[in-house]
C-alpha cells in the first residue's frame, strides 16, 4: 500500500476507454505538446519513442492528417499502455477544463481578518501545495494536488484530487477532482468549484484551504516559522456572498473582482488601475491632467493597434512581442450570420451567411491580421476574438448562440 499518491501513481482502475474519450476532446495539436511533455517527464519503458526523436515521429504523424481519434488509441494503447499516472490525467483534466469552459461552475469566496477587514492572500504556488499536502495527511487523507499557470490570465489553478479506499482495500478510488483557483498577486477572493453544502469532501477541502492561507501567510510575515501553531482558528474565514455559480473561469475573473477590476467599467475602469490617482511614488508633473491626454496617448498606430488586439484577444507577450500560438488552440470552428435586413417585417426570412475557420489556431490567426492591420480591430465583433471559447453556433443580428447539439461533431 503506497503512503501518498504521487506523480507517478497509476490507478489501477482507471479504464482506458474512459481515458481515450476524455483524449478525443483536445485539439490534435494540444496532444501532440502534452506527448512531447510527458515523454520528457515520464521516459516511455518500450519501443524505439524517447524524448530525442518524439518529435520528428509525431510531425510524420501530423504529415497523415492523422485525427483525435487515432491520436488518443495511440496514447493510451501504445506510448502509455501500462495507463496514465497522476499527473498526466490531471493535466488532462485540465486541458480540458480550458479547452471546454463553459462545461464548469464556479463560485467565489471572500477572505476576512475581521467582520469587514478583508484580506488579500498572496498563494505561493509550491509552499501552498506544500502545506495542503501536510494538512491532509493529518486528516489521514490521500490526496493529489495539481499546480497549472492560466496560460491568458493571472491565475494559478490547483487540481486537488481526494481518495479513498475500495471495498476490498486493494487500491485507491478517486473522487471528483476539485479546483482552487487564486490570482497570482495578492486578493481577497478566491474562485473555486461549484459544490452542494452536502458535500462533505468540499467542505473539507474548503476547511484546509483556508488553513494553508493561514499558515504560509504567517510563514511569509514571519510570524510562526512552522506549521505546528494553528491553534487561532479565527485568523481569517472565508465567506460566501451568495453569489450564483458561473459558467466559465474567464467569466467569473472578471465579474468577482478577483484582480481589482471586476466592478469597474467604462470611465471608472482608469480607478482600478490607478491610472486616475497619483501614486504617492510617482511624479505630479508626468499626470494625466499635467501632461493633457493627448501627450499620453500619443503612440505610434501599429504599436496601438497591438495594444487593442491584445486586449481585445485575451493575449499575452513574451519578451514584449505578441504570443499568436495560443496553448489551447481552436483548430476548427463555425460560425452561421443571421441578420434581419428588413426592419419593418420581423417574420421576413433573415439573410444568413456561413463562415468556416480551420488552421493550427484559428483566433491566433485573426489577432495576428488585426496586429498587421487586415482587419479592423475597431470593427470586428467579439465572436471573432474567442469571447464564446471554443463553441460554433449562430449569431442572430450580433448575438452568439451556441449551436444545438446534434450528436455529432460540426
Amino acid at each position: 500500500m503506497i503512503n501518498d499518491i504521487y506523480d507517478t501513481y497509476i490507478p489501477p482502475n482507471y479504464k482506458k476507454d474512459i481515458v481515450i474519450q476524455k483524449l478525443k476532446r483536445l485539439p490534435v495539436i494540444t496532444l501532440c505538446k502534452l506527448i512531447v511533455e510527458w515523454i520528457s517527464r515520464f521516459p516511455l519503458k518500450h519501443g524505439r519513442v524517447n524524448s530525442h526523436n518524439i518529435k520528428d515521429h509525431l510531425e510524420i504523424l501530423l504529415k497523415t492528417k492523422i485525427g483525435r481519434p487515432e491520436l488518443a488509441k495511440l496514447i493510451t494503447l501504445k506510448y502509455w499502455n501500462y495507463g496514465l499516472n497522476m499527473y498526466q490525467l490531471a493535466q488532462l483534466d485540465t486541458m480540458i477544463l480550458l479547452q471546454h469552459p463553459k462545461s464548469y461552475l464556479w463560485n467565489s469566496h471572500r477572505i476576512y481578518r475581521t467582520e469587514t477587514d478583508r484580506f488579500p492572500a498572496l498563494i505561493i504556488p509550491n509552499d501552498f501545495t506544500r502545506v495542503l499536502q501536510e494538512l491532509f495527511q493529518r486528516q489521514n487523507q490521500k490526496c493529489h494536488i495539481f499546480y497549472y499557470r492560466h496560460p491568458n490570465l493571472p491565475l494559478n489553478m490547483f487540481r486537488i484530487s481526494l481518495f479513498e479506499l475500495s471495498r476490498g482495500d486493494q487500491h485507491y478510488i478517486e473522487r471528483t477532482p476539485f479546483y482552487v483557483v487564486f490570482t497570482v498577486s495578492k486578493s481577497p477572493i478566491i474562485i473555486h468549484t461549484h459544490y452542494r453544502e452536502s458535500d462533505t469532501y468540499a467542505k473539507l477541502i474548503m476547511q484546509l484551504i483556508k488553513e494553508s492561507i493561514m499558515i504560509t501567510s504567517r510563514v511569509q510575515s514571519n510570524s510562526i516559522t512552522s506549521m505546528n501553531d494553528t491553534k487561532d482558528s479565527a485568523y481569517i474565514t472565508l465567506k460566501d456572498e451568495g453569489s450564483n455559480p458561473i459558467k466559465n473561469l474567464s467569466n467569473i475573473y472578471l465579474t468577482s473582482g478577483i484582480d481589482g477590476t471586476g466592478n469597474t467599467v467604462a470611465s471608472w475602469q482608469s480607478y482600478s488601475n490607478g491610472s486616475s490617482d497619483v501614486s504617492p511614488l510617482s511624479h505630479p508633473s508626468k499626470h494625466q491632467s499635467i501632461k493633457g491626454k493627448e501627450a499620453i496617448t500619443k503612440f505610434d498606430d501599429k504599436l496601438e493597434r497591438k495594444r487593442k488586439s491584445m486586449l481585445r484577444f485575451h493575449g499575452k507577450e513574451l519578451d514584449g512581442e505578441p504570443v499568436y500560438d495560443n496553448d489551447i488552440p481552436v483548430e476548427k470552428i463555425k460560425f452561421t450570420i443571421e441578420n434581419h435586413i428588413d426592419e419593418e417585417d420581423p417574420l421576413a426570412t433573415p439573410i444568413q451567411i456561413n463562415f468556416s475557420f480551420t488552421g493550427k489556431d484559428v483566433f491566433g490567426g485573426i489577432h495576428e491580421l488585426c496586429d498587421e492591420g487586415v482587419i479592423d480591430i475597431d470593427k470586428i465583433p467579439g465572436w471573432l476574438c474567442g469571447d464564446n471559447g471554443t463553441k460554433s453556433g449562430n449569431v442572430i443580428d450580433g448575438d452568439f448562440e451556441e449551436y444545438k447539439k446534434r450528436g455529432g461533431l460540426i
